[in-house]
């Protein structure tokens, strides 16, 4: 009898910026840089390959490490300063750009090189939503790769259920997600840290019954339902039906 298929993901921690981003990290005056995608791109081949030769099976980068995510971008005035130069060089796949909007992506390519999964992020946030477009649901999906079910999200899609209840209903093995670059609380100056010499009440006054516009809303069951995955039964399942579990029930465990 064959015992089980034992497979070892070995991942190293790239740490390495792309071509022209800015360091320190809280460095986010781009006056006078241009970002450069042809070096990024040639970077960001050679990290893998040297990855693997060190053991790895598995490289992850940060989220839009190609060119790098643009910290500082806050408004449309800082945003009309780059968004040529940025447009210019933004990745594209395989051919000349023939959409007319940028998208937030993420790819899954296989060892071999093959494409496995591309998507764009579906709901950019904050200033994001001023450069790139919304995604659609249905790049959304889980993989049965060699081994394991795997699947991946960035960043925000945390926090919106549309998102991450289509990739955790499938049962992922592996899950791999992408943020951006965040500093230890104690060292960015973007933070507020609540400790004993801060007041803080931030928004704790706040009334409102529901949001109607929010990550959480009734707006957003529709993509949980139109990017539910076809092939899983739509069936109630055992978790669902409330339990009851009578004290006289546990008094008889004792008995």
């Amino acid at each position: 009898m064959k015992g089980p298929r034992i497979i070892i993901i070995r991942q190293l921690l790239v740490r390495a910026p792309p071509e022209k981003w800015l360091l320190t990290l809280m460095d986010k005056t781009w006056t006078g840089v241009d970002f450069d995608l042809n070096k990024t791109v040639t970077k960001a081949t050679s990290l893998p390959e040297n990855a693997a030769k060190a053991g790895a099976n598995l490289v992850v980068s940060p989220e839009y490490w190609f060119l790098g995510y643009p910290k500082g971008f806050t408004d449309n005035v800082s945003i009309a300063n780059h968004v040529v130069n940025y447009i210019e060089n933004s990745l594209t796949l395989g051919r000349p750009r023939r959409k007319p909007s940028l998208y937030m992506a993420q790819a899954l390519n296989s060892p071999d090189g093959e494409l496995l999964i591309l998507r764009h992020t579906m709901r950019p946030s904050g200033v994001e939503c001023e450069i790139w477009s919304d995604g659609t649901i249905e790049k959304l999906k889980v993989i049965a790769p060699s081994y394991g079910r795997w699947g991946l999200l960035e960043c925000w899609e945390y926090f919106h259920p549309a998102m991450t209840f289509n990739v955790q209903s499938p049962v992922e093995t592996l899950h791999i997600a992408s943020w951006p670059c965040y500093l230890p609380a104690s060292e960015s100056l973007d933070i507020t840290v609540v400790n004993a010499s801060v007041f803080f009440d931030d928004d704790l006054s706040e009334t409102a019954l529901y949001n109607a516009d929010a990550e959480q809303s009734w707006g957003m069951v529709e993509p949980i339902r139109s990017g539910f995955p076809s092939y899983i039964p739509k069936v109630l399942g055992q978790l669902l039906p409330r339990k009851s579990v009578p004290i006289s029930a546990l008094r008889a465990l004792a008995n």
